[in-house]
Formats: C-alpha cells, sequence, structure tokens
C-alpha cells in the first residue's frame, strides 16, 4: 500500500480490536471523576479545596504536554510506525500511577495526590493522543468512523459497568456482615419466582462475603480493588492492539507543511474551533457534575447504595449506543449528539426538583441520562476525524495527532472546570465529612442542587445551537474524500517520480 492510502476499509475484527483500549480507560475515567475527591476528602483528610486545585493544575501540566506529545507524534516515524511507540511508552507509566494513586494512606499529603495525579495525565498522554490519532488514520469513511467509535465507546461501557460493580459487590458484601438477612430483602421479588433460588443465592453471597476480607465499603476500599483490574486489563489490551491492527503508512517526510503554518492553518479552520467549544462546553458540563454525584447522591437524594445507581446508568448507556448511530447515520452525527443534549438537558432540571428520599425518582431519571452518556463520548471525536480531512486537503499533511492533541487539551481544561466545583461547593459552606452531629444546612443541600443540575444545564444549552447548526453533513464530507484522494493520488505520483529520477 502507497503511503497516505488506505485500499480497503478496515475490517470489523480489528474494528474491535482497537477499541478494547476503552476497557481499562473506562475503568479509571470512573474512580477519577466519581470516588477520587471522596477517597482523598474523607479517607485521608484532604480539604475539597486543595483536591480542586490539584485537578485544575493538572491541566496546567496538560497544556504543555498534550501539544508536544501531538506535534511529535504525527512527525516521528519508526519501523513500527508513528503511533505504536508511544502507546507502548506510556502504559507502563500509566499503570504505576494507577496503583499509586488509588492506595493512598491516611499519612499522604497534598503533594502526594499532586505527584501521582499528574503523572497519570503525562502517562494517560503518552499513549491516548496517538490512539485517538490513529482511530482517525483507520478509516476515511464517514459511517465507518462513526462505526470506530462507537466500538470503541461500548468497550467504556462495558468496562464502566464492570467499574460500577465493583463498589457495588464491595457495598453488599460489607453490608451483609452488618445485617446478614440483607441480600434476602434486597432481591425479595426473586422468592416470588423461586423460594429456593432466593435462598440458595442468598447463602452462596453470604458465604463469599464471610470469606473476603472486606470490612466496610471505605473508598480506599473500593479503588484499590479498581487499580488490580486496571493492571491487569492496560498491559493486555496494549499488546493486543499493537500486534492485531495494522497502521496506515504516512505520507513520507518531505510533505509535511512547516510548524508555524501548520498551527496557523489548525486555528483557521473553523469547524475545528466549533467542535472544540461544543466539546469543551459538553465536558465542562458533564464533569463538573460527575465530581459531585456522589456527594449529591447522598447529601441531596438519601441514596444509600450508589453503586446500583452506576450499574444502571452505565447498561442503560451500552444499550442506547445503537439507538446513537441509528440517529447518526439516517441524521448526521451533529443531530444525534444534539438529540443527547436535550434530553440531558431536560433530565438535569427535572432531578434538581426532586426531594429528599425521592430515590426511586432518581433512579429513573439517573437511568435516562446513561442513555445519553454514550453519544457524549465518542459522536463529537468521530465528528472531529471528519474535520482533520479538510485541515489535510488545505495542508497536504495528515495531522490527526496534533488536532486530537488540541481537542484533548481543550477537554481537559473543561475537565479542570469542573474541579472547580470542588472550590466553590467549600466556599457555600458545604462540608465533605458529613458529620451526623453538625449536618450540612438547607442552604449548602440547595447550592449542592444547582451546582449539579443547574450549572451543566446552561453548558449544554450552548452546545446544543453549535451542534444543531454543524455544517459538515455526509453529503459534504463525501465531497471532501473525492478533493482528498485527488490530492493524495497527486502527491504520491509526485514522490513516485522523485524515486525514479
Amino acid at each position: 500500500m502507497l503511503p497516505g492510502t488506505q485500499t480497503q476499509d478496515v475490517s470489523r475484527s480489528k474494528i474491535y480490536i482497537f477499541g478494547s483500549m476503552g476497557l481499562p480507560l473506562a475503568m479509571i475515567s470512573y474512580p477519577l471523576s466519581i470516588w477520587l475527591p471522596r477517597l482523598y476528602a474523607s479517607d485521608v483528610g484532604l480539604s475539597l479545596a486543595l483536591i480542586g486545585t490539584v485537578i485544575s493544575l493538572a491541566a496546567i501540566v496538560d497544556a504543555i504536554t498534550d501539544p508536544l506529545m501531538g506535534f511529535v507524534s504525527d512527525r516521528f516515524r519508526t519501523r513500527w510506525g508513528r503511533r505504536k511507540p508511544w502507546i507502548l511508552m506510556g502504559t507502563p507509566v500509566f499503570c504505576v500511577s494507577v496503583w499509586m494513586l488509588l492506595n493512598p494512606t491516611s499519612g499522604n499529603t497534598v503533594f502526594y495526590l499532586a505527584l501521582w495525579f499528574i503523572l497519570l495525565r503525562i502517562g494517560t498522554t503518552l499513549f491516548n493522543l496517538p490512539y485517538a490519532a490513529w482511530s482517525a488514520e483507520l478509516s476515511a469513511n464517514y459511517h465507518t468512523r462513526t462505526i470506530i467509535q462507537s466500538a470503541r465507546e461500548k468497550y467504556i461501557m462495558v468496562g464502566l459497568i464492570g467499574g460500577a460493580s465493583i463498589p457495588l459487590l464491595v457495598e453488599w458484601i460489607a453490608e451483609v456482615k452488618l445485617e446478614p438477612g440483607f441480600i434476602k430483602e434486597k432481591f425479595e421479588w426473586l422468592g416470588y419466582v423461586s423460594q429456593g433460588v432466593l435462598n440458595g443465592f442468598s447463602q452462596v453471597f453470604s458465604a463469599i462475603a464471610n470469606a473476603s476480607d472486606i470490612k466496610d465499603a471505605r473508598p480506599s476500599t473500593i479503588l484499590s480493588y479498581y487499580s488490580f483490574g486496571i493492571l491487569i486489563l492496560m498491559p493486555l489490551c496494549t499488546l493486543l492492539i499493537l500486534t492485531m491492527v495494522p497502521e496506515v503508512r504516512a505520507l513520507p517526510a518531505k510533505f509535511q507543511v512547516h510548524w508555524f503554518k501548520a498551527i496557523t492553518l489548525l486555528f483557521k479552520n473553523k469547524l475545528f474551533v466549533r467542535i472544540i467549544v461544543i466539546e469543551v462546553l459538553i465536558v465542562s458540563g458533564e464533569h463538573f457534575r460527575n465530581i459531585l454525584s456522589l456527594f449529591f447522591m447522598q447529601d441531596y437524594i438519601g441514596v444509600r447504595f450508589a453503586g446500583e445507581m452506576y450499574v444502571v446508568y452505565f447498561a442503560v448507556g451500552l444499550v442506547a449506543i445503537p439507538f446513537w448511530d441509528y440517529l447518526a447515520r439516517t441524521f448526521g452525527k451533529h443531530i444525534s449528539l444534539s438529540g443527547a443534549m436535550i434530553l440531558v438537558s431536560i433530565i438535569s432540571m427535572w432531578i434538581f426538583f426532586l426531594d429528599f428520599g425521592s430515590v426511586g425518582y432518581f433512579y429513573i431519571l439517573f437511568a435516562l441520562k446513561g442513555f445519553c452518556f454514550g453519544a457524549f463520548a465518542y459522536l463529537p471525536r468521530a465528528m472531529i476525524a471528519d474535520v482533520v480531512d479538510l485541515d489535510t486537503i488545505r495542508s497536504g499533511d495528515a495531522r490527526p495527532a496534533t488536532y486530537f492533541a488540541v481537542m484533548g487539551l481543550m477537554t481537559k481544561i473543561g475537565n479542570s472546570f469542573g474541579g472547580l466545583s470542588l472550590p466553590i461547593l467549600a466556599w457555600v459552606g458545604y462540608e465533605a465529612t458529613r458529620n451526623p452531629v453538625v449536618p450540612n444546612t438547607p442552604s449548602e443541600i440547595l447550592w449542592l442542587g444547582v451546582l449539579y443540575s443547574i450549572v451543566p444545564t446552561c453548558l449544554f444549552i450552548v452546545a446544543l445551537y453549535l451542534s444543531w447548526t454543524w455544517p459538515l453533513t455526509s453529503q459534504r464530507h463525501a465531497r471532501l474524500q473525492i478533493l482528498l484522494e485527488k490530492k493524495n493520488a497527486r502527491l504520491r505520483a509526485r514522490a513516485l517520480a522523485e524515486q525514479g529520477a
């Protein structure tokens, strides 16, 4: 195959092997956004303001490493390809950082959190940016790119369900040790089908619980089990994609555009700037909410077992992916993404008006919000892969890593905005320790609801307008592909002519 070409579309089997990296990525994203703030606040003893500051500080480091990694990955060529060496290099940094970050002790300081959180971000940058760029290079087809991103998202959903099952099982095991009849009460409905099945299930689960060394459902216990799972999956998935999925050969280095012109063209690409704004708004709203999720569930609604909520949330998200795929194929990726934003905005405002103790209603609304989770995660990435083609036509140089680097940087800036929710919550007087003697006041709980529901909704509404009016449809992208192939053909002919001279 000549440089910069794809003679045939990538096979489904390779798409699903490639997407397997979503498993460990999902398992680390869930505890970082949901459980890590609670771990370092309640078990380690750090203030919410300090934890939020560390999360924001990591974005400053990413501001340096993300663009650098994107630039280097697009220009670094080896016999193994442009992307694979960086993925191999980043995996051990990622794994060591995960272990240290998720297994702190009560004597650790904020410097410990900052060190390992920042090293985790660096390790993630090393393998995730080349991986993201590689995903755009696997296929040039508008709809196949959606399949590539949705396949990865399915793995992410499976990883999130598995990840959410860890706190669920830890919570149940800890509860069984306190109340031996807990499982029978929990699955009382099973008795209507078969009392014997209910008794057998209860006895087996109780035996497993009593044999385990789990004593409580503290965040430190839960995250320790997470780290084991991630350390097994990450090397395995890395091995699979490096050995089973080929890279597309890049054009020779002599056809690369000068770095200054490359940056100028990147920011002249108005669609790229637009998708960046959409992504930042979505990520900011979601991360702002996610960091507050446990506090909101437990103190605003009165949820006792948060793990159950997230298992349902991610399971519904997995089931919903074919629905968003269908909308994307039928009406366009931007319409599918817009539909998800409309539904999430309605649900978020509805949740705000729930009373304490409305666990059943919250369960349903939270599951409906999970229905939209996958659309937010993969549709913007599928859209940016199309935007990169426009830049390739203008510059003659395929630079997806640079694009994904800038997008990744802006996404992390959105994440750092999410980290501000903790200092704001601390500023209004909310206490994460949940002291039963001096509980949080009604006004502090109200502020928790405003930050969890209303602030993200405002961001989603702005993103909705930008997405609904997105101009790069499948028909326009097909015309882009014709122009791109003609330009690549001219470059290949030039390369062959120079080789023969």
